[in-house]
């Protein structure tokens, strides 16, 4: 998974699509957060004003503005990061199958529901057997 800073907005904010969020000390400890969560495909960003300026706040997107656009919205204080996804609404994943975006040669993996297999989750367990 990569941030290409063509998808960086400063002053711009995802809403609705927080994972988690946590306190870094910088922008690259917040993209390793986004990279250890394995549903994070972008992230919101901003100093921490409880901390006096010195810390940031780090929230992590199950979503990016390429398939939310209207989620993408003006906030003075954040800057957002997107990044290239395999996952989202075009998502290759079959059969309610969630999508994670950045693993494997393929850059996602799909994780199939109870009954399904296959790379894309196209395969029906039961009429396979």
């Amino acid at each position: 998974m990569m941030f290409p800073q063509y998808y960086n907005f400063p002053g711009r904010r995802l809403k609705n699509h927080v994972i988690r969020s946590a306190n870094v000390k910088n922008l690259d400890d917040c993209v390793l957060f986004c990279y250890l969560n394995d549903n994070c495909v972008s992230l919101n960003f901003k100093k921490n004003a409880e901390l006096g300026g010195i810390g940031y706040i780090c929230e992590a997107n199950n979503a990016t503005h390429l398939d939310y656009d209207i989620d993408l919205i003006d906030n003075g204080v954040f800057y957002y990061h997107g990044s290239k996804s395999a996952c989202g609404k075009n998502s290759p994943c079959q059969n309610n199958a969630a999508c994670q975006s950045g693993f494997t040669s393929k850059g996602y993996r799909c994780l199939c529901p109870l009954g399904f297999e296959g790379e894309n989750c196209e395969k029906d367990f039961y009429t396979a057997v």
